[in-house]
């Protein structure tokens, strides 16, 4: 069993004794080029952190992780 974000390597038996090991990856680095969301509407919490319903909802919410002001 490996726990997560951990690797390992085992060297061949004929290796011998190795003083150094060389990992290459591709050329040229990647990146994230876009993050995609779902559009479904975001659920709203009280300052308390407690989970309320849209049409009960007045006041400074939570939605999103920003805080809101509903009327």
């Amino acid at each position: 069993n490996i726990p997560g974000n951990r690797a390992f390597y085992t060297l061949p038996a004929t290796s011998g004794s190795v003083r150094s090991l060389t990992f290459r990856f591709g050329a040229s680095p990647s990146a994230v080029k876009a993050v995609k969301t779902d559009e479904k509407a975001a659920p709203l919490y009280d300052l308390s952190g407690r989970r309320i319903n849209a049409a009960e909802a007045k006041g400074v919410v939570i939605s999103g992780g920003k805080k809101i002001i509903l009327r």
